[in-house]
């Protein structure tokens, strides 16, 4: 019974703090900073301040009822300190200026970062991203990053910031919710392929071309290739013909992949698992140092290397078609 009522309470909580954010999440949306004040600051007592507030009404009946000054006394003495709280603990976050320094771009349902710059706090108050921990910044300290994880490829808004602070007496819960109109992007979730989706150059001058490759002799595994006859049956690989149903042979030696053009029609499937190969294959030839293109649908990228260029590519896929459905 007491779990239940413990469980039903929570949810019960949960539920109002969830109804309370989505409400004061429409009033504090800004571009990309912001100075909190009275129109984004909200107080509530603590637990603590719910006691002294017990503790001030019983004490002041108590003096009432046996006509007791010095009980009177500390009853209308706690009670100033209850008045004065609220303002004090409101004085600690007023006038702090927020700004979204920016989102770092990453693969969906991996972690990335959000950077904010926080200034003229006076004293250490918390930082929470979504419902992650709590991060605390002291006043010598003006910029915090924090993780979460990318919900989806694509546009995606910004996660919910809440700032907090408990001081002076920890009487009061004094914090902002805090969401910003600017968008984080992420890529689509790369998906291991041992096939390279590329298309081979075609007679009538095609834009797209095959990986061109230059094998060195050595005896270290490098890659697959669809079988072909004439090849060692040692060197079929039985896990993919298993996996595939298809034959193909274990290339040994060093690769060098001079270039190499991606082409999203060479993949078969729905968009979101085509676009998770190219992701692949676009790190694979970054982490190599190897020139790759690509082509989508009437988009053409022609071949280069470097990090500025797969970041491009990247952003390409991760804005292709609009990016991935609204939840």
């Amino acid at each position: 019974m007491r779990a239940f009522v413990e469980r039903s309470r929570r949810t019960l909580t949960n539920w109002i703090q969830r109804q309370f954010e989505r409400w004061a999440s429409k009033r504090s949306r800004h571009e990309h900073s912001l100075t909190l004040s009275h129109k984004s600051i909200y107080v509530v007592p603590t637990g603590f301040g719910l006691a002294w507030i017990v503790l001030f009404i019983a004490i002041w009946i108590g003096g009432a009822n046996y006509d007791n000054n010095a009980a009177r006394f500390l009853a209308w003495w706690l009670l100033s300190i209850l008045l004065i709280a609220p303002y004090l603990s409101y004085r600690y976050l007023s006038g702090i200026q927020v700004r979204l320094l920016g989102i770092d771009e990453q693969c969906k349902g991996q972690q990335t970062q959000l950077h904010l710059a926080i200034s003229a706090h006076r004293a250490t108050i918390s930082v929470q991203v979504e419902d992650h921990p709590w991060l605390h910044l002291p006043p010598e300290q003006s910029q915090v990053s924090s993780h979460f994880v990318v919900p989806r490829r694509g546009r995606y808004p910004c996660p919910t910031i809440r700032i907090e602070s408990r001081l002076p007496f920890g009487m009061f819960r004094c914090w902002s919710i805090l969401r910003y109109t600017t968008e984080g992007l992420g890529y689509p979730a790369p998906m291991t392929s041992t096939i390279v989706p590329t298309r081979q150059s075609s007679d009538d001058g095609s834009e797209t071309s095959v990986a061109s490759i230059v094998r060195s002799v050595g005896s270290d595994f490098d890659s697959l290739k669809r079988y072909e006859e004439g090849d060692p049956l040692a060197r079929v690989d039985w896990k993919a013909l298993a996996k595939t149903e298809q034959l193909y042979s274990k290339q040994y030696g060093t690769a060098v992949q001079s270039h190499r053009h991606l082409d999203l029609d060479a993949v078969s499937g729905d968009i979101e698992h085509r676009l998770s190969i190219l992701c692949y294959w676009l790190l694979q030839a970054q982490a190599n140092e190897q020139a790759v293109g690509l082509t989508l649908g009437n988009e053409h990228f022609a071949e280069a290397s470097g990090d500025e260029h797969t970041k491009r590519l990247l952003r390409a896929l991760a804005n292709y078609g609009g990016g991935e459905d609204e939840f």
